[in-house]
């Protein structure tokens, strides 16, 4: 039997506005911190602000893997693949339904993407091996459809804002290894764009020609976000280095950090557990985790996330531990340089990050997961 094997992540839309300016005539500042000046920077405590939902199963909020955009001034986009996009407004205290996920007529598959068109909406839709571009009027009722161009067996589409983003891993049964590409389209249907970031992923080697291996159980992956400016910051995960970058790819700032912390067997086996016990897309078995538990790393990946804010600050996720509850994580000024740390559920992601807020998705005492405004408040 043939087990399908998707390690590609949903594109998690965020925008920022970069330093400005041309790149040509700009010099590229590096920042190198120690371990002990990353701890004694100011920690920034939480506040919970508003509850957008809890997840319960009986409505559309995001159970397992959420997806957020930002639509316009107004309006953002949140939803999990395979279930009703949620419309949100800072006026209204409930979502507002985008049309209608299934599989009746009228209705759109697994939504991927999402951007404000005109006075509707554009939708990227996967199926079984193809993309396809929705048309939806004010309504979320589907006006159009056309098939977007094959992409790769490891690529998908979406939205930062309403840019259109392709994300690929590519090149695993080459032998350089594989890498992590992100390019900028002038439109979803192109086949071509702008390289923004080519990665190696060391581990990534092996796997058939449509399929990467698996991948280990603790291992460093790139992360990425692009500005408003047309800019991108990332990571390569480990060593920890994060990257600034200009519309044009030229560095504006690096910066670098200590090791993480050695990986013990006992990271190892909560690893396996944590895996175990999820709701996985395709199936492993016992053979899968002796491969994926022998080829992780020696060290924790020092960089588990880059996120980007309006006003060009940067918010940098540390080394997540499987004994650790929570994971620190680090605010950057807009020329790189941290300014501040705070800690979170190891396990909650942010969707958003605006001015001192941020958007979580993050589960709760009971384990349900919720989707909640939090903010960041100055010791």
């Amino acid at each position: 039997m043939t087990r399908t094997c998707t390690l590609l992540t949903l594109v998690v839309v965020t925008t920022a506005c970069g330093a400005g300016g041309d790149d040509a005539a700009s010099v590229p500042v590096a920042h190198v911190l120690s371990a002990g000046a990353l701890e004694e920077l100011p920690t920034l405590t939480i506040e919970d602000g508003a509850l957008l939902c809890t997840a319960d199963g009986y409505d559309d909020c995001p159970l397992q893997t959420a997806v957020a955009n930002r639509l316009d001034a107004d309006r953002i986009a949140i939803w999990e693949p395979g279930r009703t996009i949620q419309l949100w407004t800072a006026a209204d205290s409930l979502a507002v339904p985008l049309g209608h996920s299934g599989t009746a007529a009228g209705d759109y598959r697994t939504a991927v993407a999402l951007r404000a068109k005109g006075r509707g909406f554009e939708l990227v839709e996967a199926g079984e091996g193809s993309f396809a571009l929705l048309t939806l009027d004010a309504e979320g009722r589907i006006t159009g459809r056309e098939a977007i161009p094959t992409i790769g067996p490891q690529s998908v589409l979406g939205f930062v804002g309403g840019t259109p983003v392709r994300q690929e891993y590519a090149d695993w049964n080459t032998l350089g290894g594989g890498s992590l590409r992100v390019i900028r389209l002038d439109s979803p249907l192109d086949s071509t764009g702008t390289l923004l970031v080519s990665a190696a992923i060391p581990w990534m080697r092996g796997g058939s020609a449509d399929i990467p291996p698996l991948p280990p159980l603790i291992a460093a992956t790139p992360s990425w976000a692009l500005t408003r400016d047309g800019g991108v910051v990332w990571s390569p995960g480990s060593p920890f280095i994060v990257e600034g970058r200009g519309p044009g790819g030229v560095v504006r700032w690096t910066l670098r950090g200590p090791d993480g912390p050695a990986v013990t067997g006992e990271d190892l086996d909560r690893r396996e557990a944590e895996l175990r016990a999820a709701n996985l897309a395709f199936p492993l078995n016992d053979e899968d985790y002796a491969q994926m538990r022998s080829r992780s790393d020696s060290t924790f990946p020092e960089v588990g996330g880059v996120t980007t804010l309006p006003d060009g600050r940067v918010i940098v996720a540390g080394v997540n531990v499987p004994r650790d509850s929570a994971a620190v994580f680090y605010r950057l000024d807009t020329e790189g340089v941290p300014v501040a740390r705070f800690t979170l559920d190891r396990r909650a992601r942010i969707l958003l990050a605006e001015g001192d807020s941020l958007l979580l998705h993050r589960p709760t005492e009971g384990e349900p997961w919720e989707l909640r405004w939090v903010r960041l408040r100055e010791p």
